[in-house]
């Protein structure tokens, strides 16, 4: 998708969105980040609050908030040159 509706807090750390579930962020640095990744929940329209995300790499499910402005944040750590990928899924 061309508009992610997502942003990380890193300017190392890109993110990219597959279709209305899949998220994936990678660490184009030469250094391990600490990022936050930002998801805007209304504008995917994703009205379910019931959610399940898995970090797919790894294959753990990942803790996040959800916040009242509408938008989803997950905190992750990623090596240099690294990908992480967030699977959404209501139960």
């Amino acid at each position: 998708e061309a508009i992610a509706y997502a942003t990380t807090d890193t300017p190392d750390i890109w993110v990219e969105r597959y279709g209305q579930q899949a998220f994936t962020v990678h660490n184009w640095s030469n250094v391990a980040q600490n990022f936050t990744l930002t998801i805007d929940l209304t504008a995917l329209a994703q009205k379910d609050k019931e959610l399940n995300i898995t970090e797919s790499i790894r294959g753990e499910t990942v803790t996040f908030t959800l916040r009242n402005d509408g938008t989803l944040q997950i905190n992750g750590h990623l090596d240099p040159g690294r990908t992480a990928v967030y699977w959404l899924a209501t139960p």
